[in-house]
């Protein structure tokens, strides 16, 4: 099987990391809503998306801020895991080795805490799925 290079899914890696929604920039903490997605779609701060960019400060702020409608929960990958995400919280991680199933571990990608040629377990790609629970790498 050929490995994904880490810029194609979106590979982030920033120490101690997590990757939900009440780690994102676009979340609107009171309304529990995202600045992507319609001001219907209810958005749990244990969830997250392929859109995440790091920050708890709102871009649009938090008053009066509304969502822009521009996206769909389901088109921007959105799930829920109370846990969070990160590599370590995913089924295809190999702990051990530093390394996963599906990404190339030597490709360029967003390495700035490590040496490139890792996947390290608090960082976190699109191509996240929940590890079954009990399961340890």
């Amino acid at each position: 099987m050929s490995h994904i290079s880490k810029a194609a899914v979106l590979y982030l890696h920033r120490a101690g990391g997590d990757y939900s929604c009440a780690n994102c920039c676009l979340y609107l903490a009171t309304t529990r809503r995202c600045m992507w997605f319609s001001a219907r779609d209810l958005v749990q701060p244990f969830g997250g998306c392929g859109l995440f960019v790091q920050g708890t400060k709102t871009l649009g702020g938090e008053t009066g801020a509304s969502p822009l409608g521009k996206v769909t929960p389901l088109e921007a990958g959105y799930v829920e895991n109370r846990p969070g995400f990160t590599c370590g919280r995913c089924k295809h991680w190999l702990g051990n080795a530093l390394d996963c199933e599906k990404v190339d571990k030597d490709s360029p990608g967003d390495d700035t805490n490590v040496d490139v040629g890792t996947i390290e377990k608090d960082a976190c790609c699109n191509e996240w799925s929940a590890r079954a629970a009990g399961v340890n790498p």
